[in-house]
């Protein structure tokens, strides 16, 4: 799965929450799945922070 740029990230949740548009028609703008939009909003309302999780150093199991 690739990381997005945080600088995407934060165009993607800045364009949801500006309201009138739904998560599908951010994904089909940005180029992404629906599911990286919600994964995205749910971030940011949890965490206020949309880095990505593998750099905040949280290891991947193996």
């Amino acid at each position: 799965m690739p990381t997005h740029s945080l600088d995407l990230r934060q165009r993607i949740v800045a364009a949801y929450r500006l309201g009138g548009t739904s998560m599908r028609k951010v994904a089909e703008r940005f180029m992404v799945t629906k599911r990286t939009v919600h994964r995205l909003v749910q971030q940011y309302k949890q965490t206020q922070d949309l880095t990505p999780i593998a750099e905040r150093g949280v290891s991947h199991l193996k």
